[in-house]
């Protein structure tokens, strides 16, 4: 707790107003990955947060603990809608190189997630805990049990007429199923593809972490044949100990447009 006092300290001159959030704002997904290749090391990250949507003047931001001690500020971008007037906003901490243009260490994660909007801070802070994440810690769902990681609305990388993609879970039980169920046409037709599991997962560039995570999450990856098809429609089914869970976007499912060489 008196960790996130001295991060509240630190934001109180920013805004008149500080609240903590109920459900104005909240982390959805977080990874951390090192990646290395001729002899240089980096640290790659990403962040998902959800937020509701008070106002037209907005900004959403990661506030973590640098290695030198001090609290930084990393902006998120604005992603997609959600539900029920809610926000993504999508974005990582670019730590890559120091202002003199030496290469940063990767760190171990401390951080919270700051919502301005209308003159007043809403803070998802893991209830007062802050959170925390390993540098090589993968991926970290929050709140919910799937979860697509790789969402692009435009694409134009393919394998043939295959477009790929991973998910992201939970690992509740040794035995699951994961599936895509897409459509090309606007839902008047659908297909199912089955997603596969590899104990070896790649991340970004050149950076390598265990699947399942040290923190229990797995990567699934799949392929959807789209054919000759210009866009595509999608959501994600995770079968899991007699449960059932769906990633569809927040209830607008999927949708991405394809790309292809003219």
């Amino acid at each position: 707790m008196k960790r996130m006092i001295r991060v509240l300290a630190l934001a109180a001159w920013l805004s008149p107003l500080l609240a903590y959030s109920a459900d104005e704002v909240k982390l959805i997904r977080a990874n951390s990955s090192i990646g290395s290749k001729y002899g240089f090391t980096w640290q790659n990250t990403g962040f998902d947060v959800k937020v509701k949507d008070l106002g037209y003047e907005k900004s959403v931001s990661i506030r973590y603990r640098d290695a030198d001690g001090s609290w930084r500020d990393s902006a998120l971008s604005f992603s997609r809608k959600a539900e029920e007037g809610r926000e993504i906003w999508t974005g990582n901490i670019g730590r890559y190189r120091s202002q003199d243009g030496q290469p940063l260490s990767p760190i171990d994660l401390e951080y919270a997630i700051r919502y301005t909007v209308n003159g007043t801070d809403y803070w998802d802070n893991n209830q007062g805990a802050n959170y925390r994440m390993a540098a090589n810690a993968g991926e970290n769902l929050y709140g919910v049990e799937v979860y697509n990681n790789a969402y692009y609305p435009v694409n134009n990388y393919f394998y043939g007429n295959l477009l790929g993609g991973t998910v992201v879970l939970r690992n509740i039980a040794p035995h699951k199923e994961v599936q895509v169920h897409y459509s090309i046409d606007n839902w008047q037709t659908v297909k199912v593809a089955q997603a596969q599991y590899s104990q070896w997962y790649w991340m970004g560039q050149y950076a390598h972490v265990d699947n399942p995570s040290p923190t229990g999450f797995e990567i699934w990856s799949y392929y959807l044949d789209v054919g000759s098809a210009n866009q595509v429609e999608y959501a994600i089914k995770y079968k899991v100990d007699g449960q059932t869970y769906w990633d569809n976007n927040f209830g607008r499912n999927y949708r991405t447009t394809l790309l292809r060489p003219s």
